[in-house]
């Protein structure tokens, strides 16, 4: 779903997008495990694995005209991007499955550029991109209706290569990912030749 137009005429304008998707897939011939918690893995025939994984994002951006030689655009995009299930790759029960949770997943800028002369642009910008981490623990199998306790070993079995009853490892929900970026630039255009110099900046962390 998209809009946009005019806030003001001649001077602001909008756009703004959402979208949001989804699907559920089952995983062949991988199923529940009647005895999780246990040393073994008993297949529950009528219950098979599946992966469900969804999508949100909003978007939205202003062009302001400031004056004739001085235009702002800021914009923004937040994002949900989740998974439960099967990772893709692997043998895996699923109480051995993988869940992300992307959130908050964003990507955020404002930039600034004014025309000097007929020969002369300068420009500047600012943005962040900013990525949130996977689920706990205790978050990764909740969909399925049971959470994986503390004291449950991840088994894998060599025959196989069936992994069950747990992960192998988890991760910290609190985990983000930033990255701030800002940009100065200066394009000149000669009497046969252009320049164009300029700097950037960039860091990234994580916490």
């Amino acid at each position: 779903m998209t809009e946009g137009g005019p806030v003001k005429r001649n001077r602001l304008w909008f756009f703004a997008a959402a979208r949001a998707n989804g699907s559920q897939n089952e995983v062949a011939g991988i199923y529940f495990n009647k005895t999780r918690g246990t040393p073994f893995y008993t297949p529950d025939l009528d219950r098979p694995a599946y992966r469900k994984e969804w999508l949100k994002s909003i978007a939205g951006r202003l062009t302001w005209q400031a004056s004739q030689r001085n235009k702002v655009n800021v914009f923004a995009d937040t994002q949900s991007y989740q998974v439960r299930g099967w990772s893709g790759v692997g043998n895996e029960a699923p109480e051995a499955f993988t869940g992300w949770q992307f959130w908050p997943v964003g990507l955020y800028q404002v930039t600034w550029n004014s025309p000097r002369s007929d020969r002369l642009l300068l420009e500047a910008g600012m943005s962040l991109t900013k990525n949130g981490f996977p689920f706990t623990r205790e978050e990764i199998t909740d969909l399925f209706g049971f959470e994986v306790a503390p004291t449950d070993i991840s088994i894998l079995e060599a025959s196989t290569g069936l992994r069950y009853n747990a992960k192998d490892r988890y991760y910290y929900k609190n985990q983000q990912d930033r990255t701030p970026n800002g940009t100065m630039t200066t394009s000149f255009v000669g009497s046969a030749t252009g320049t164009i110099s300029g700097i950037q900046r960039r860091k990234c962390s994580t916490s």
